[in-house]
């Protein structure tokens, strides 16, 4: 576990995390706009936080009074505590699979004087646990009555190229499923069932992908780099790690011929293209 949650601290998947922040901050703002608005003095628990960017940039309004990020990687709770600590932020390590998790978040939320949250934040974090069912529903008494949980995280069943001639969209998809390194990227559309399974009210689904027509090729260029351009990367990282593993040899040789006339194919040749992304609220 310990091998695959270090890979988010390589810097080239730190340049790709700031990009995706850019490119879907488009994407995420009329659903946070919605599950912000009316509210006042907010308290909100952001989990999954990464180096603070893209917390401080949904919750700097002064509706939110007070914001706790959480983070499994001590270099990125640093840096997040070193460009955006202070004030009404505060950022912590935590792991959100240990045992003694809500434990831990007591003791937080009672340093910061914190009774309970009214936002919580959860976003490309389920997709890499071992039983995301387990989070959302012990996480859902730290919510304030009338409090909202948003999830969003990918789903490659709402994935697709049009045309797809040459079926490499289809073939990345199946190679996306083998990367161990990427989580389980057909979870989002789950996540609306487990959220009313765990207990949340009004659950609601404000999108489950996104799209872009033949024209918009600099938007391809950025779905394409988000959903597809760390695979090099990640396999040859798990050759790496597990030298014996021929699939993993094979897997990286498909990509390596394929790479180039499959980003021609989605940017260039492509009527329409779509990458799942599930976002999706529930309350307490």
């Amino acid at each position: 576990m310990e091998q695959i949650r270090d890979v988010y601290k390589q810097e080239k998947e730190l340049l790709r995390l700031a990009m995706q922040h850019r490119f879907l901050k488009e994407q995420e703002q009329p659903v946070y706009d919605k599950v912000l608005a009316g509210r006042e003095q907010m308290m909100v628990l952001d989990i999954g936080c990464n180096d603070g960017t893209r917390t401080a940039d949904r919750f700097c309004g002064d509706s939110v009074a007070g914001v706790i990020g959480l983070e499994y990687h001590r270099e990125l709770v640093e840096r997040a505590g070193h460009m955006y600590g202070g004030g009404k932020f505060r950022f912590y390590q935590a792991d959100v699979e240990s045992s003694g998790f809500e434990s831990s978040l007591r003791n937080i939320m009672e340093i910061s004087g914190i009774e309970g949250f009214d936002i919580i934040n959860i976003s490309f974090v389920l997709m890499h646990l071992r039983e995301p069912g387990k989070l959302l529903a012990g996480i859902r008494p730290f919510l304030k009555p009338g409090g909202t949980i948003l999830s969003i995280e990918t789903d490659d069943r709402f994935s697709h190229m049009s045309p797809d001639r040459e079926g490499r969209m289809r073939l990345f998809l199946e190679l996306c499923e083998k990367d161990m390194l990427s989580g389980s990227r057909c979870l989002g559309g789950d996540i609306p069932g487990m959220l009313g399974s765990c207990g949340y009210q009004h659950v609601t689904v404000y999108s489950d992908r996104i799209s872009a027509a033949r024209r918009e090729k600099e938007k391809k260029q950025q779905m394409f780099e988000i959903a597809f351009s760390y695979l090099p990367e990640d396999f040859d990282e798990l050759c790496r790690l597990f030298p014996e593993n021929q699939e993993y040899a094979r897997i990286r040789t498909q990509i390596a011929e394929n790479y180039e006339k499959f980003r021609i194919d989605f940017v260039e040749e492509s009527e329409e293209v779509s990458c799942g992304l599930v976002m999706a609220a529930g309350s307490r």
